[in-house]
């Protein structure tokens, strides 16, 4: 009987620390991933690409020919179209609309386009740093 009851408490104890592990992981970047989106409107709004390219994942910016194809493509859309995820451009008023955890480095989240309303929201990858910022890797907006 103790030895069934020690095993019911160490299950449940797992339990615990598995569920406090899993929603710590899932909530490490909320705040941080808003920071960083917030950052990449702001810039685009500015049209200040160097402030920009600072909510970049390094991976994504390690060459000047990464830098020249974000600079050239996703830059430009970007700029373009930032207005349409923003209320009144403010660059912290975005919707972000679903978010998914990949492991405990990246996150992928889709922002919701409040210009054309039927569009589907808008996917928006992050890594995190070993600074421990969440940066964007690659986007859709």
């Amino acid at each position: 009987m103790n030895r069934i009851r020690t095993l019911t408490t160490l299950g449940t104890a797992l339990a615990a620390l598995l569920l406090t592990a899993a929603i710590a992981r899932a909530e490490a970047p909320k705040g941080a991933v808003e920071k960083t989106l917030s950052s990449a409107f702001q810039a685009a709004l500015a049209g200040d690409f160097d402030a920009y390219l600072k909510t970049i994942h390094p991976d994504e910016r390690a060459n000047d020919t990464q830098k020249r194809d974000l600079e050239r493509f996703s830059w430009e859309r970007f700029k373009r179209q930032a207005a349409w995820y923003l209320t009144d451009k403010d660059p912290a008023t975005f919707e972000i609309v679903k978010r998914d955890e990949s492991g405990d480095d990246q996150v992928r989240v889709f922002v919701k386009d409040k210009e054309h309303g039927p569009r589907m929201p808008v996917p928006v990858r992050l890594k995190k740093t070993a600074d421990g910022e969440w940066l964007i890797t690659a986007n859709s907006l």
